[in-house]
């Protein structure tokens, strides 16, 4: 084998465990106690975010209606671009909220 087929074949090579690796991976739901979760002031439950301590939250602000979250079809549950490999409620907020953009 040739070198040049080498490099073009090497990108193939390292990302393709990966992609079999992450699809079969099970998300797990952040937890309100995790780091990250702190960092960034995340509720499960909008409901329940405090304004007095949380003055970028606005009534109507949850998880669902943010920019970053990522729906699951039937899961109170979604993705977010903030916290990869962790799932987040719905229901819940923290304080990078961003509206949708529309397109």
């Amino acid at each position: 084998m040739r070198r040049r087929d080498i490099l073009i074949k090497l990108p193939l090579v390292v990302i393709a465990p990966l992609s079999a690796e992450r699809v079969s991976a099970q998300s797990v739901e952040l937890k309100e106690t995790d780091p990250e979760a702190l960092a960034v002031s995340y509720h499960a439950n909008a409901k329940k975010v405090d304004p007095a301590k949380n003055p970028k939250f606005r009534p109507g602000q949850n998880c669902q209606s943010c920019g970053l979250f990522v729906p699951q079809p039937d899961s109170p549950l979604g993705g977010c671009q903030l916290f990869y490999g962790k799932d987040v409620a719905a229901a819940g907020w923290c304080n990078v909220w961003e509206a949708i953009q529309n397109k």
